[in-house]
């Protein structure tokens, strides 16, 4: 794999070589090929898609090598190394055994990245393709591989050799084979199969099949749910219920409301809590929103870091946490449509609230405002104040109306500040 990323490395580097690479691969009848994409450090899926661009353009690969090698410049001696490097028939078999078993995992991880997956149906998908890579481990499913990898070492000039058998070793598969197919199955294909299989059932182990049983409880799902299956789950959602002695009676009334109801039933933990009266099953509630909270991946972290790298930069290192939460949720959640209207109406009281409690009060009724509190606003303050003002001088009596039902200790505790029509002052 580190052959492969240097050599996307090298191709990548000036538009020279790329251009060389595209009109070498043209010539050779693949002319959608474009070079080779560089590999990220997070992503599976580029690594899949470097190593198929990589297979694809073999053999333009290694000719614009020899031809850099042969030119007297600064880059012959990194590319007769490259050239070294992918001239050898381990390394063409092992990158056409690694693109054929990324390939089948490309979708999945592509997938798990998306914003609408639940954690259902990524353990489902995550098996199924487990199911698969291990149904290849079979001298069925790497002859393709070891044909393919044949037909690329010739066409370079390319002996197919298995490795030196040494006599003791550690660290190295080194079992005896009698033919070269038979040394890279059993040395090469069948571990790369193993790991991978081992690394998926790691990732999506069934230790975290407890919390996954509240997918059951959803009514379409129901009937699956087992006497078995009830206790494990209860088990695990113990110590977050809200009444857990009652759980196993709610559950039984929770069966025998969708028993007995007619219709399409919900398919899904959102759309039950959207559709179902959930006040009188408190803790089926509360299972299912623990539930629709899982994440399947990091990627949603990952996203929020992004977003606040955006937002707290060098310059905003001393933003308050209120401010950073607000700004942080509107770039998040930016397509949301908002009524302006109704946020400015919305600001604009809690501003008026928060300022009239620091006002104090003389014995005509006139409002002081307290320049202390007042100086603590930020510019979105002094905005709301300006509307605030233009708001009393048009709307004197709906602001009285509208403040008072906002907070009715407003009437008793400040009555006197609206005695005879007084407005409150711009600053308070």
């Amino acid at each position: 794999m580190s052959i492969v990323e240097k050599i996307a490395v090298f191709f990548s580097a000036t538009g020279a070589r790329k251009d060389a690479l595209r009109a070498e691969s043209r010539r050779e009848g693949q002319p959608k090929t474009a070079g080779i994409p560089l590999m990220s450090d997070t992503r599976w899926g580029s690594r899949a898609n470097t190593l198929s661009a990589f297979v694809e353009q073999f053999t333009a690969i290694h000719s614009v090598l020899e031809t850099m090698e042969a030119e007297v410049t600064t880059t012959s001696g990194k590319a007769s190394t490259l050239r070294n490097s992918i001239g050898t028939f381990e390394t063409i078999i092992t990158a056409v055994i690694a693109n054929k078993v990324l390939g089948y995992m490309l979708p999945l991880t592509k997938k798990l990245q998306s914003t609408n997956l639940d954690i259902i149906t990524a353990y489902e998908e995550a098996r199924n393709v487990r199911q698969v890579i291990a149904k290849q481990r079979n001298e069925q499913g790497f002859s393709p591989c070891f044909q393919k990898a044949t037909a690329l070492a010739n066409s370079v000039d390319v002996v197919p050799t298995k490795r030196r058998i040494t006599v003791k070793q550690n660290y190295r598969a080194n079992i005896s084979t009698e033919s070269v197919e038979d040394h890279y199955r059993v040395n090469l294909f069948y571990p790369f199969i193993d790991h991978i299989t081992s690394e998926l059932d790691e990732r999506f182990s069934e230790s975290n099949e407890p919390a996954l049983l509240a997918a059951y409880l959803v009514p379409k799902s129901l009937k699956k749910l087992t006497e078995e299956r009830e206790q494990r789950m209860v088990k695990w959602y113990h110590e977050d219920l809200p009444y857990p002695n009652t759980v196993e009676q709610e559950i039984e009334c929770w069966r025998h409301k969708f028993h007995s109801e007619d219709g399409v039933l919900p398919a899904s933990a959102l759309e039950t809590l959207k559709t179902t009266q959930m006040s009188f099953f408190p803790n089926i509630q509360c299972m299912l929103k623990i539930f629709l909270t899982l994440p399947v991946t990091t990627c949603e972290c990952e996203r929020s870091f992004s977003a606040m790298r955006r937002l707290k930069t060098w310059l905003r290192s001393s933003m308050s946490s209120e401010r950073l939460t607000g700004l942080a949720l509107m770039h998040v959640h930016q397509k949301v449509k908002l009524d302006k209207e109704r946020v400015l109406r919305r600001s604009y009281h809690c501003i008026i609230y928060e300022t009239i409690d620091s006002c104090s009060f003389s014995q005509r009724g006139i409002a002081t405002p307290n320049y202390n509190h007042t100086r603590q606003h930020s510019r979105f303050g002094q905005d709301i104040h300006i509307f605030h003002n233009h708001f009393l001088l048009n709307h004197p009596e709906q602001n009285r109306q509208q403040t008072e039902q906002i907070n009715p200790a407003y009437r008793i505790r400040h009555r006197n500040a609206f005695a005879n029509g007084i407005l409150l002052s711009p600053l308070c």
